[in-house]
């Protein structure tokens, strides 16, 4: 085997493995993540703090402290309809907003339901 044919060969072992862990970590973080696809939630991020948004995606990442999951979605209307501007926020900044409001998860089911009831 030549040293161009193990390369190729490594890449695409690379690539598999790659797939691999990005699907375990969507399949993790879906599990420990508190919220679902679809929910509407208060962003923690730093850019839109305190907005509404409608989660649409959930991922997760390896990082120095571990495995993180990570929340994205639209940022939506006072009226409640989607905007055009997008919202992200990690469970860490999720696990800082909890500490700030006296270790207490907002009660985003209450938020949620207020907002549909709008509708």
């Amino acid at each position: 085997m030549t040293r161009e044919e193990r390369i190729v060969e490594i890449d695409a072992q690379t690539n598999s493995l790659y797939a691999e862990q990005r699907q375990l970590l969507r399949e993790w973080a879906t599990e420990h993540c508190p919220f679902r696809v679809g929910d509407i939630v208060e962003a923690c991020g730093y850019e839109y703090r305190g907005k509404m948004i409608r989660v649409g995606f959930i991922s997760g990442a390896v990082t120095a402290k571990g495995l993180r999951w990570h929340v994205e979605g639209q940022v939506l209307r006072k009226d409640g309809s989607s905007s055009a501007r997008s919202a992200s926020f990690s469970q860490f900044n999720y696990q800082q907003h909890c500490e700030r409001n006296a270790g207490l998860p907002p009660d985003y089911a209450e938020l949620q339901r207020r907002i549909l009831a709008e509708e």
